[in-house]
């Protein structure tokens, strides 16, 4: 880890208030990298809310960052009331439904709106999906996307709502398992917790939901574009306000597959100011400190390296991908995806896919927005990190 890299993790320790900050460095360069980094990590908010009134300034770097965290709590505000007004119109309509991600991750931090709120995502029963939809539709809302396997998205003006039909993708052997968990007896939407937003009630996940769904997103996201500050500090945040993680947790972890990713990420968390629990205990340091050199790495959702967004082998069909033929090809088929989302389910969509992301690449190559690819570097990058998600034991069946 560099400086700017020491100085992010010491931010979150003092957020998690167990530490006071360092003093902003004296250098401009270092309080750039700074900036830069807590930005791409999706922290900047949290930068900006530590940084003393002293060391304040009106430096290239600071001005930066007061420009991006001003943006982000704006965003933040309107991302509250966002959630407040998707909830106030699924009730209208008659339906059940409980907010995941988004707010019901900002309730655990010690301050309110510090977190990035983006998209409000909220988990519905698969039988109300249809009726939903409509009822989005007919309040103005717009369908843009339908990946069929967990989500659709609808979008008016700045507000774009997520309906979850289930809280995320698994193994196919898993996904049945998954699903009788969210919705059976006492299930993510019957056991909500309310959260009070204005004239509002809000419905969100409770403490057990919402850690099953950070551990499930977490899991997709490290397999594909990565993690970021972010996502390990939701973590932390949670991990904070359990007493006792495995027995909040019971046996659902292991049944999932997800069991040594939780002790992984409460390790990691010990890098931002997590007191060390006994659940995490048997977690070798170099598997976690190899969790916080991927974070670094990749930033927020893959937000360092466009190009290597994918370089990790894809688990989830729980195939082995060798070699950089494999690689290459898996890697330009999730390009495809990520452009064409039906390509998924009509391979012969891949051919002018493929078209399609070259020439797109080629022109922004030409026009200066995107860097060379090093194939080298990025294959590189793919084996260390098939490396940490082998080492996560994603998805394994308990023994």
């Amino acid at each position: 880890m560099n400086e700017a890299q020491i100085y992010l993790l010491s931010i979150l320790r003092r957020q998690m208030g167990v530490s006071d900050t360092m003093p902003f460095p004296k250098n401009e360069q270092l309080r750039r990298d700074i900036v830069e980094e807590s930005i791409r990590q999706s922290v900047c908010l949290s930068l900006f809310d530590s940084l003393y009134e002293s060391e304040r300034d009106n430096g290239v770097a600071y001005r930066t960052l007061k420009k991006y965290a001003d943006a982000t709590y704006k965003n933040n505000i309107e991302g509250y009331e966002h959630h407040r007004e998707a909830s106030a119109l699924l009730a209208k309509h008659g339906i059940d439904h409980a907010i995941i991600k988004g707010i019901a991750s900002d309730r655990f931090y010690k301050k309110r709106f510090i977190r990035a709120i983006g998209d409000v995502d909220v988990i519905i029963h698969p039988d109300t999906l249809e009726c939903a939809g409509k009822a989005l539709v007919d309040e103005g809302f717009k369908l843009i996307e339908n990946t069929g396997d967990h989500h659709r998205a609808y979008i008016k003006g700045a507000c774009r709502i997520e309906l979850h039909h289930t809280v995320g993708s698994l193994p196919v052997r898993l996904q049945g398992e998954l699903d009788n968990i969210i919705f059976g007896k006492n299930g993510i939407i019957e056991s909500a917790d309310t959260l009070r937003y204005g004239d509002t009630d809000i419905p969100v996940a409770s403490a057990f939901f919402h850690g099953l769904t950070l551990l499930v997103h977490t899991a997709g996201h490290i397999q594909n574009e990565g993690i970021g500050l972010r996502h390990l500090y939701d973590w932390a945040a949670f991990m904070q306000s359990c007493e006792d993680p495995e027995g909040s947790f019971g046996d659902t972890p292991h049944m999932l597959g997800l069991m040594h990713l939780a002790r992984v990420l409460t390790k990691a968390c010990e890098y931002i100011g997590l007191t060390p629990r006994t659940f995490s205990q048997g977690v070798p340091d170099d598997t976690a400190k190899a969790l916080i050199e991927d974070i670094f790495a990749v930033g927020n959702m893959g937000a360092k390296n466009t190009d290597d967004r994918f370089s990790s082998v894809n688990r989830n069909s729980e195939k082995k991908a060798e070699g950089m033929l494999p690689y290459l090809v898996k890697t330009l088929n999730n390009h495809v995806y990520t452009h064409i989302p039906a390509a998924k389910k009509h391979k012969l969509l891949l051919v002018p896919g493929y078209a399609y992301v070259l020439v797109r690449r080629l022109w922004l190559r030409l026009t200066g927005k995107r860097a060379r690819i090093n194939i080298g570097k990025s294959y590189d990058s793919a084996i260390r990190r098939d490396r940490l998600i082998r080492s996560l034991e994603l998805y394994e069946e308990k023994k």
